[in-house]
């Protein structure tokens, strides 16, 4: 049996006030349509923060300052094992454009389980979701 390839993915936690930004998949990827914290692939030789500044430029045209962790998991896909790092993020310049994205939303944590994510964000979004029943 293969052993499955390990995929580094990055991802920002960008808060305004008490909502969170969440941005849609575009249709002809994988989990099209779905909703997720932005971010991307690390590629070889980047930090998590470098890949992190770069995805979100790449993708909204946003720059970010990228700070501590917030939640990471390891979940297993049936054709590789998802890497998954979500970071508190914070945006310095731009605008969110439609780039790499088909949608974005501000939402309140407790709107976060009402969206369909792939399964690696969904200990995250419950984690961001349970903070609302904590306030």
């Amino acid at each position: 049996m293969q052993q499955k390839r390990l995929v580094r993915v990055v991802a920002a936690l960008v808060r305004d006030g008490t909502k969170v930004l969440i941005t849609q998949r575009p249709a002809n990827s994988e989990f099209g349509g779905w909703w997720e914290f932005p971010g991307g692939k690390v590629e070889p030789g980047e930090s998590d923060g470098e890949a992190l500044r770069r995805e979100i430029s790449e993708e909204m045209g946003l720059q970010v300052d990228v700070g501590g962790i917030f939640h990471s998991n390891l979940f297993e896909y049936e054709r590789f094992i998802l890497d998954f790092h979500l970071y508190n993020c914070v945006i310095l310049g731009g605008e969110i454009a439609l780039i790499g994205i088909s949608g974005f939303s501000w939402v309140e944590p407790g709107e976060l389980k009402s969206f369909r994510f792939p399964p690696a964000d969904v200990e995250a979004v419950g984690l961001i979701a349970g903070e609302s029943s904590a306030l």
